[in-house]
């Protein structure tokens, strides 16, 4: 599956989520309410097309990572963590901390294929909950930088603002490491 198509179903996924449920955005309900429903509709695209692919919220799991207790972990330099105000453990170059996506579209108990996970914010009042973390996350989780093994195809931020009645957000995708498109409602 290319990331065009990844692309196109996840746009059918929030036309979706806006025309079922988009009083979950617009009362600015919690994240994860948001998020489940999401990946309820991600679901309903994706099985269809690929029955050894699942859509998982809030998906720990990690086969290959054996020091972790099989949990996903990114390692991140300690001075980028301390940037963007994350606690850092202890003075040691690097920091491995236990992280898991919003949503991912993967095949469970293995690491090939992991092809897309997104990372969901709000924007309330014109204000947006510090996304720096979720961003570098993003980054971390696309590339193979510093040892990162879970190497997904394509990362999705998505900002949805809860104080619009019509449909709006954005969506800043990731690949490589690197933000390559940033795409907003129409």
């Amino acid at each position: 599956m290319g990331t065009d198509e990844l692309h196109n179903i996840l746009i059918d996924s929030i036309d979706e989520l806006y025309r079922k449920d988009s009083d979950l955005i617009t009362k600015n309900l919690h994240e994860r309410t948001i998020s489940h429903k999401l990946a309820v509709y991600l679901g309903d695209r994706i099985y269809p097309l690929c029955l050894n692919l699942d859509v998982d919220f809030e998906y720990n799991g990690d086969v290959e990572n054996t020091a972790n207790n099989y949990k996903k972990s990114l390692k991140f330099l300690s001075d980028k963590l301390t940037k963007i105000n994350q606690k850092v453990k202890n003075d040691k170059e690097f920091q491995t901390l236990s992280v898991y996506p919003d949503i991912i579209v993967h095949k469970r108990r293995e690491n090939e294929n992991n092809l897309l996970l997104i990372e969901i914010k709000k924007k309330y009042k014109g204000r947006l909950v510090n996304d720096e973390f979720d961003r570098l996350k993003l980054r971390h989780y696309t590339s193979d930088s510093h040892e990162n093994h879970l190497k997904y195809k394509l990362g999705a931020y998505i900002e949805f603002d809860t104080l619009i009645s019509g449909k709006s957000y954005r969506i800043d995708y990731y690949q490589d490491g690197e933000l390559i498109r940033k795409v907003h409602s129409p």
